[in-house]
Formats: C-alpha cells, sequence, structure tokens
C-alpha cells in the first residue's frame, strides 16, 4: 500500500507478531526493521518454537538470528551483529547480553569446528573493546 499504507501495515504486522507470543514493543520493532519481510519471521516464529526454547534465546532474538543465518548469508557472530542487527554500534548491551547464547547457537547451526569458534568469539571481544 506504498507510504499511505505503512501505519496499518506495521498495525497489522504488530498485532500478529503479539500473537505469536512478542511484546508490542517487539513486534513493532521487527516489523518496522524487516518491513515487508518480516512475515518470514514469523513464519519462523510459528514454525520453530521448540528450536527457540532449546536455543535459549528470546524468540525476537532467535527469529532474528534464524533469517540472517537461513536470508541474509550470515556466518559469523560479528556479521550478525553488526550488519544484521545494527547492536554492535546501537544496542551494545543486548550484545553482552547475548552473545554467548548467539555464539553457541550459531556454533550448533553452522557446525563450527573449535578453532572456528574461538576465532568467531576473538573476533566479536575485539569487535565489543573497539565499540
Amino acid at each position: 500500500g506504498g507510504s499511505k499504507g505503512f501505519g496499518a501495515f506495521i498495525a497489522d504486522q504488530t498485532s500478529r507478531g503479539v500473537k505469536l507470543g512478542l511484546s508490542t514493543e517487539a513486534a513493532e520493532r521487527l516489523a518496522r526493521f524487516y518491513g515487508s519481510n518480516v512475515g518470514s519471521l514469523h513464519q519462523i516464529m510459528k514454525d520453530r518454537k521448540q528450536e527457540q526454547v532449546q536455543s535459549g534465546l528470546p524468540l525476537e532474538l532467535f527469529a532474528s538470528l534464524e533469517y540472517a543465518l537461513n536470508e541474509e548469508m550470515t556466518f559469523t557472530p560479528m556479521d550478525f551483529w553488526i550488519r544484521r542487527t545494527g547492536a554492535l554500534f546501537f544496542d551494545i548491551s543486548r550484545v553482552y547480553r547475548w552473545k554467548e547464547a548467539v555464539h553457541a547457537w550459531m556454533g550448533k547451526r553452522l557446525n563450527w569446528t573449535e578453532a572456528q569458534s574461538s576465532s568467531y568469539k576473538a573476533e566479536l571481544d575485539a569487535g565489543l573493546e573497539a565499540a
């Protein structure tokens, strides 16, 4: 619906996200950040609830991470936290809070070796120090 329909789109997608278990704030944040792709994140939330629980990640973060892994060719935590979410620059406390769980889930999903895991952890720690 273009710019005239933007408000209605955000309201509709926020409502859908809330029905899937997100807070109103988280649902709106995803709708604004992902735009017309937010439906893909909603589908992840519907289809992969058990994995989300196993990951230890909140629903919003799990959906964003899975979307990044499946649709945005994300391979490292630095890529996720900088290029896919911007959190390293704009929400660093979120990175500190969830970096271990994100790292563990990515390692499991991408079958990292111990060397890869150590390298990616060191890269993120250096990025956090620099930020």
